[in-house]
């Protein structure tokens, strides 16, 4: 997908919700005799409270459990996939799994399997789940480093 699309499909999605938000605080200000103005600001508080609560909340759950898993999880497929050990920069996790699926002395089978990661990685990113990627992204970092440890760098 090219960034201006996604910059329009940004505004789109921004645009549809402000719509929608519009409509719905004019229908509670009618059933209620109310202000539209006033209903939709207050319509806009409750969501913005609601989405700190899911946020702050799906933090926590990530810091206490979520994360430790998702690196283990992480680190374990990357073992039993035979990946390549990582070097010492990549700019991301799909940084690593794009260079491994576009080296061609690699096996075929290790290479698809990076490239169905870099469409998982894009798709993640590109749902509007940002904080939902950037934790699998920060997760999946930690895994590749911790996958470098295990053992000197090995030809696949």
């Amino acid at each position: 997908m090219f960034q201006s699309n996604q910059i329009r499909t940004m505004w789109m999605a921004a645009l549809f919700g402000t719509v929608l938000d519009i409509a719905i605080s004019v229908a509670i200000a009618q059933y209620l005799d109310g202000n539209a103005v006033i209903t939709f600001f207050v319509l806009q508080a409750v969501l913005l409270a609601a989405w700190v609560r899911r946020s702050v909340g799906a933090w926590l759950w990530w810091f206490v459990t979520g994360k430790s898993a998702f690196v283990q999880q992480a680190t374990h497929f990357l073992r039993t996939n035979s990946f390549p050990m990582p070097d010492t920069y990549y700019q991301s996790a799909n940084d690593y799994f794009l260079q491994i699926a576009s080296d061609e002395k690699l096996q075929m089978m290790v290479r698809l399997v990076a490239a169905k990661e870099v469409g998982a990685i894009g798709a993640l990113s590109s749902s509007g789940q940002m904080q939902l990627a950037l934790r699998v992204a920060m997760a999946l970092e930690e895994a590749i480093r911790e996958y470098g440890k295990e053992a000197p760098a090995r030809t696949t």
